[in-house]
C-alpha cells in the first residue's frame, strides 16, 4: 500500500510540474481590438467624449485616461495610447454615460460598436464603444469610481477580465488589493493588441 501512495504522489506531484502556467495577467476578447486602433503613439490622435450625465465623474475620468496614456511615466512600459478628451461626440471612439442603474451589483458596462450596431467584442473587432457608469451604485460606494472608470476604459481598449488585476470582474476586489489604475499587466496586454 505504501508504495502505491508513494507512486499516486509522485505522479501528481509529476502532473502539476509538466502543467503549463499561463504567464499573462491579462485577457482580451480572443485577440478582438478597436478597429482603427488607439493612437499609434501620438500619430493619430483618438478621443474620448463624457456626456454631459457622467460630468461628476469628469476628474476621475481624466485622471484615468491619464494613466492609460502616460504608461511610460507610470509603469515603464510604452504603449501606443494617445487619447484626447473631445466636445465632438461624431469625433469619438469612447462615449462615457452615466445611467440610473445597470442591473443588479454592476457599477458600470462597456459595450461595442460596429457604427451603430452593436457587436460581440470576442468574435470581431469595433469601432467605438460606450461606457455606461451606474449612478445608483457609484453613489453609494465612491471608493469603487476611479477603479470602475480605468477597469471599463480596459474593456474599450480590448482587455477582458483578469483575477486580481484592475481587469477583476470585481472592483471590490480590485479596490481592496489597492488597485485603481492600470498597471504593466494591463500595458502588455495593450501591447499584444495593438504592437
Amino acid at each position: 500500500m505504501k508504495r502505491f501512495v508513494k507512486k499516486a504522489l509522485l505522479l501528481g506531484i509529476t502532473f502539476v510540474f509538466m502543467t503549463p502556467i499561463n504567464a499573462k495577467a491579462y485577457t482580451t476578447f480572443n485577440g478582438h481590438k478597436m478597429s482603427f486602433g488607439i493612437g499609434n503613439y501620438g500619430n493619430s490622435t483618438k478621443f474620448y467624449w463624457v456626456d454631459s450625465s457622467a460630468n461628476t465623474y469628469s476628474t476621475k475620468i481624466a485622471n484615468s485616461f491619464d494613466r492609460w496614456i502616460y504608461s511610460t511615466k507610470y509603469a515603464g512600459i510604452t504603449t501606443p495610447i494617445s487619447y484626447r478628451k473631445t466636445t465632438s461626440k461624431s469625433a469619438s471612439t469612447v462615449d462615457i454615460y452615466k445611467v440610473k442603474s445597470i442591473g443588479t451589483g454592476i457599477v458600470g458596462q462597456t459595450m461595442f460598436f460596429v457604427n451603430q450596431t452593436k457587436v460581440n467584442p470576442s468574435v470581431q473587432n469595433w469601432y467605438w464603444s460606450k461606457i455606461e457608469l451606474s449612478e445608483s451604485l457609484l453613489s453609494k460606494f465612491p471608493q469603487y469610481q476611479q477603479v470602475t472608470i480605468s477597469h471599463e476604459i480596459g474593456h474599450a481598449f480590448g482587455l477582458s477580465h483578469a483575477a486580481k488585476q484592475l481587469m477583476d470582474p470585481g472592483a471590490d476586489l480590485a479596490y481592496s488589493i489597492g488597485i485603481e489604475f492600470p498597471r504593466k499587466d494591463e500595458f502588455n496586454g495593450i501591447n499584444y493588441l495593438y504592437k
